[in-house]
C-alpha cells in the first residue's frame, strides 16, 4: 500500500514538473514577443519563467545526474559555459547590458538543456514534447496566418507577431516543424495529414518573410533528409556543396563585385560580408572573454577599422543603428569570446556525436529519431545570417531539443530515476509512523 502511495506520488510530481516545463516553453515562445510581454516583463522575470521548472527538478535530482557517468563530460562542459559567461560579464566593456543580456541567455539555454535532460529521457516524455511542437506550430501558423490576412499582406513584417522580426519567425517555425516531422511515423492518417498541412503552411509563411536564409536553412533540411532517404543522391548533393564551399573562399570579393549598394538587398549582402573583416578586427582585442554579451556598442571599434570595402558609405552608420554583427557565429567569438564558444560547440558536438551512435546502434528506433536533427540543421544554417540565440524563443526550442538529445537512450530505468525522490518519501513515511 505504501509503495502504492509513493508511486503515485512520484508520478504525480512529476507530472506536475512536466507541465511546469511545458508550460514555460509555452510562455517564451507565444508570449515574450516584443508585440506581447517582451516589452513588460524584466529580464528577471523572463528568467523566472524558465528557472522554476530547473529548481523543481533541482533539488531532487541534481546528485543523481551530477554524479552520472554517462554525462559528466556534458555536465562538466555546461558547468564550465555557467562559469565563462559570469567571467565574460566582469571583463565586459559594458558590464551593467552584459549583465541583464546573459541572464536571459543562460536561463531560456543552458537552464533549460538541463531541465529537458532530465526530465524528457524516454519514448513517451520524448513523445510528449514532440506534440508540444505540434500545438505551439499549429498555434504560430494559424495566428501569424490570419494576422498577415488581416492586414492585407504585402509585408514580411507581417509575419513576425512571435519573434518581432520575420527572420527569427522563420527560425522558430523551422524549430517547432519537429512536432510534425517527429509524428509522422506513428501517427494516426488524419494526423499525419494535419502534420503535412502544417509544415505546408508554415513554408508558405516562411517564403512570405521574403528571406533568403530561411529558404536555404529549410532547402538545406530537406537536402539532409535525401541524404538520409537516399545516400547515393545525398552524396552528390553534399559533394556539390563542398565544392562550392572550397571554391567560393578562392574567388574572395569578385562574384559580390557587380552588387550595387544603392539597392537595398544588395546593400544588406555587402554589409554582412563588410561584418566579417570588421568582427575579426573587434575579435583581436579580446580574444578570449569577449567584449561581453549584448554591451551595445560595437560602433565604438568603428574609429580604428579600416574599411575592406571602401565604396560602403553606409556600414558605419548602419553598425550604430543595428549594434549586431548579423551572424550567431560571429556574435560568440566577438561577444562571448573564444574560450566560451569552443566550449559551446564542444558541448553541441559530443551531444549530437553521442546520439547518432546511439540511434545508429537502435536500428528500430533510427527512422525515427533521426528526424529530430533535422530542426537543429536548419537552425545552423539559418545562424549565419542573424543572432538567432539573442531570441529567447528560439534559445529556449533549441537547447530544449539538445537536452533530449543528450538525454536519449539513458542507462537509468523508468522508475529508478525518482530514485532520490523516492528515499525522501520513505523517509516522511516513516517519521509518520512514529
Amino acid at each position: 500500500m505504501w509503495v502504492q502511495k509513493k508511486n503515485v506520488v512520484q508520478g504525480s510530481y512529476e507530472q506536475v514538473v512536466r507541465w511546469a516545463f511545458g508550460g514555460s516553453g509555452a510562455f517564451t515562445v507565444l508570449l515574450q514577443s516584443p508585440q506581447f510581454l517582451g516589452k513588460t516583463l524584466t529580464s528577471w522575470a523572463k528568467a523566472w519563467v524558465c528557472l522554476i521548472p530547473w529548481l523543481l527538478l533541482w533539488a531532487l535530482f541534481s546528485h543523481r545526474v551530477i554524479t552520472n557517468k554517462e554525462h559528466r563530460l556534458e555536465i562538466c562542459l555546461s558547468g564550465a559555459v555557467l562559469l565563462l559567461a559570469f567571467l565574460n560579464v566582469f571583463c565586459s566593456d559594458n558590464a551593467r547590458e552584459s549583465y541583464y543580456s546573459i541572464i536571459g541567455f543562460l536561463s531560456s539555454g543552458i537552464i533549460v538543456f538541463w531541465t529537458s535532460l532530465l526530465l524528457v529521457r524516454d519514448e513517451p516524455q520524448r513523445h510528449w514534447f514532440t506534440r508540444l511542437c505540434f500545438l505551439l506550430l499549429a498555434v504560430v501558423v494559424v495566428v501569424d496566418g490570419l494576422f498577415f490576412l488581416a492586414q492585407g499582406g504585402g509585408s514580411p513584417y507581417f509575419v513576425s507577431l512571435f519573434t518581432g522580426n520575420p527572420i527569427p519567425e522563420g527560425t522558430l517555425i523551422i524549430l517547432l516543424s519537429l512536432g510534425p516531422l517527429g509524428l509522422m511515423g506513428d501517427a494516426e492518417t488524419k494526423w499525419k495529414a494535419v502534420g503535412w498541412l502544417l509544415l505546408l503552411l508554415g513554408f508558405v509563411l516562411i517564403l512570405l518573410t521574403e528571406r533568403r536564409g530561411t529558404v536555404v536553412a529549410a532547402t538545406v533540411m530537406l537536402l539532409a533528409w535525401v541524404f538520409h532517404r537516399q545516400p547515393r543522391w545525398g552524396g552528390v548533393l553534399l559533394a556539390g556543396f563542398l565544392a562550392l564551399a572550397v571554391i567560393l573562399p578562392f574567388r574572395g570579393w569578385a562574384p559580390f563585385k557587380p552588387l550595387d549598394q544603392n539597392v537595398p538587398s544588395h546593400f544588406n549582402i555587402l554589409h554582412r560580408l563588410e561584418l566579417y573583416p570588421f568582427a575579426w578586427h573587434v575579435f583581436r582585442g579580446h580574444p578570449l572573454l569577449g567584449i561581453g554579451f549584448r554591451p551595445h556598442n560595437l560602433d565604438s571599434y568603428l574609429a580604428g577599422y579600416q574599411q575592406h570595402n571602401k565604396e560602403l558609405a553606409n556600414f558605419a552608420s548602419t553598425v550604430k543603428e543595428k549594434t549586431t554583427l548579423d551572424n550567431m557565429y560571429l556574435t560568440a567569438c566577438v561577444e562571448l569570446g573564444s574560450l566560451m564558444t569552443f566550449v559551446y560547440v564542444g558541448l553541441i558536438g559530443t551531444i549530437i556525436v553521442r546520439y547518432l551512435r546511439r540511434i545508429k546502434l537502435k536500428s528500430d528506433l533510427r527512422r525515427d529519431e533521426w528526424v529530430r536533427l533535422l530542426p537543429l540543421v536548419g537552425l545552423m544554417v539559418h545562424s549565419f545570417t542573424y543572432d538567432s540565440l539573442t531570441y529567447p524563443q528560439i534559445n529556449w526550442l533549441f537547447h530544449a531539443q539538445l537536452g533530449i538529445l543528450a538525454g536519449f537512450q539513458s542507462p537509468w530505468q523508468k522508475g529508478r530515476d525518482l530514485d532520490h525522490f523516492g528515499k525522501k518519501f520513505d523517509d516522511v513515511g516513516n517519521l509518520l509512523k512514529k
